[in-house]
């Protein structure tokens, strides 16, 4: 589209528990990388082990209990507006129908309605969510393939698990059911998903168990199945995949600091590289398939309630053969691919209001055929107008891979991005 029309969306993540713990990250964050040194409980102790078993499964600091703080209820929603300069794919009008061209769209992201509860260490988590994202789909084949946008408009069961830990009592803690997994270390329904993000994120069933210590030692590891997992589809893994991180999360004088490094089997189960799905212009569902290699993720974090510093890292040690899904399946091989991404914030008062002023730089090696950006900066700020209402406005410059060797491939970009997040 040629004309300037602001678009709006919905992004919601929550996730109910008793030890639900305070983020010092902006919402908007892509990046997990620090926990609130004292969020108000008695045992900021046990909120930071619980917080270490939660990992990446999604979190909300509000809901509301009942029956004697035996069931929690809770959500969140992000309204969003952006206008990008160009089309993130660079798309020739004989095989997709349109080229560079500006867009905007108005869209629900995703809405999300949370349940928790627990009985005595058993605590149960639920987490529906609906998506109605925008989704470019193709019809036709050959030089006659046109492209449109379309509307995802799906309800899922996006979390539904049980944590069995008494960290009062022993160090020891399991997870079983479906929730978003343990490697890398992000926020999910990121208004823009971040470089590392994209080569992270992975949603599936399975157990997790692993050992947290006092001291902010800790070790995990669980066996899953992709949550969209297509049997026969050589780009999706039909057996179990298992992962394991090892890290540790603590105070430092004033700063909390984290540190992990985490493992996965199998790439073929990242959600974002080998969805049926995907949209312009955050390449959140890209149109690209991966084959099977193994992943390794570093992350490192520091944060006080001034600051929060953030350092990530995700490599793909192997050829991995990349096929562009849909419609062209060209198939090729990329020679260890990795992302970084280097995250700050500085948090401030203004008129009472808390307030944080962010920037960063994320970049990939080898990532054009997985249609990725060579570079990307940003800077964002958001600001507390209440206790339940976030606002923000952030603006992204992706620079393109100058020599892709691929078509379709994607241009430069700048992204201009506000949004509301009210949770409840």
């Amino acid at each position: 589209m040629n004309k300037f029309e602001f678009g709006f969306g919905v992004v919601a993540a929550t996730f109910l528990s008793v030890s639900a713990i305070a983020q010092a990250s902006n919402p908007y964050n892509n990046t997990r990388v620090t926990q609130s040194a004292n969020n108000g409980s008695d045992n900021p102790t046990l909120d930071r082990m619980n917080a270490i078993a939660t990992g990446n499964s999604v979190v909300s600091q509000q809901s509301f209990s009942l029956l004697n703080n035996q069931v929690q209820v809770g959500g969140l929603l992000n309204l969003d507006a952006y206008y990008s300069t160009d089309s993130y794919y660079t798309m020739t009008p004989s095989l997709y129908g349109f080229g560079h061209s500006s867009n905007s769209t108005i869209y629900l992201n995703n809405a999300n309605f949370l349940l928790g509860g627990n009985v005595g260490f058993a605590k149960a988590n639920l987490n529906i969510a609906y998506f109605d994202r925008p989704i470019l789909s193709t019809t036709g084949s050959g030089a006659s393939t046109k492209s449109s946008f379309s509307r995802q408009n799906q309800m899922t069961l996006d979390e539904a698990y049980i944590t069995l830990a008494n960290f009062q009592r022993s160090p020891f803690y399991a997870k079983l059911g479906k929730t978003y997994g343990l490697f890398g270390s992000y926020h999910a329904y990121a208004m823009v998903p971040s470089l590392t993000m994209i080569l992270s994120e992975e949603n599936g069933t399975g157990a997790e168990g692993g050992i947290v210590l006092g001291n902010g030692l800790y070790a995990k590891a669980n066996v899953f199945s992709e949550s969209n997992n297509n049997v026969g589809d050589a780009t999706k893994n039909d057996a179990d995949n298992f992962s394991a991180k090892v890290g540790y999360q603590n105070l430092i004088g004033d700063s909390m600091m984290t540190l992990d490094f985490s493992y996965l089997n199998d790439v073929r189960d990242l959600a974002y590289v080998n969805s049926n799905d995907f949209q312009s212009p955050f390449a959140a569902r890209l149109p690209v398939k991966i084959g099977s290699g193994q992943a390794w993720a570093a992350n490192l974090g520091f944060g006080t309630q001034a600051y929060d510093i953030a350092f990530q890292f995700v490599w793909l040690p192997e050829k991995i053969a990349v096929t562009l899904s849909n419609p062209t399946a060209k198939t090729s091989t990329v020679d260890n691919p990795y992302a970084g991404s280097i995250h700050a914030g500085y948090h401030f008062e203004i008129a009472n209001h808390k307030s944080r002023l962010g920037v960063g730089y994320e970049f990939t090696h080898n990532g054009a055929n997985l249609l990725l950006p060579a570079h990307r900066y940003l800077v964002n700020y958001s600001t507390e107008i209440t206790h339940n209402v976030t606002a923000q406005l952030a603006y992204y410059y992706d620079s393109a891979y100058k020599s892709a060797p691929v078509t379709p491939r994607i241009g430069d970009n700048n992204l201009f991005i506000g949004g509301i997040s009210v949770s409840f």
